[in-house]
């Protein structure tokens, strides 16, 4: 059963994905008002994973704005290395959940049904 956070827990998960804590726990720790000596990946231990999961989904859906804005611009002008930027775009918007639809339409269409002969006998 996911635990309620208090709010120096809230704090920490918040300031996992502040600019200048870039997902660093002892950062985060100290940032939310945690001491010194306080380690922080057992705070990240202590607080359920869902909430750090969706902090990262919010975090992601925060990004994909630039993401798709970075796509457009590099169609438009695609500089040398724009391989390695495209397909960071690519999949920061995977993650916010807009991706790319991979499927195979089969559809079969037989004009009569299917037939089912007895085993054949053995002479």
């Amino acid at each position: 059963m996911k635990k309620d956070l208090n709010e120096r827990q809230k704090k920490f998960v918040e300031a996992l994905f502040d600019s200048d804590v870039r997902g660093n726990f002892t950062l985060a720790a100290k940032k939310a008002g945690y001491s010194e000596n306080t380690d922080g990946v057992e705070v990240a231990d202590a607080i359920d994973d869902t909430y750090i999961l969706e902090q990262a989904a919010r975090y992601l859906k925060r990004s994909t704005p630039k993401a798709v804005i970075e796509l457009i611009s590099l169609l438009e002008n695609p500089p040398p290395n724009s391989e390695n930027i495209r397909k960071v775009a690519g999949d920061i918007l995977d993650r916010a959940g807009i991706v790319k639809k991979d499927a195979l339409d089969i559809t079969v269409q037989a004009p009569t049904g299917i037939v089912i002969l007895p085993a054949k006998r053995e002479e």
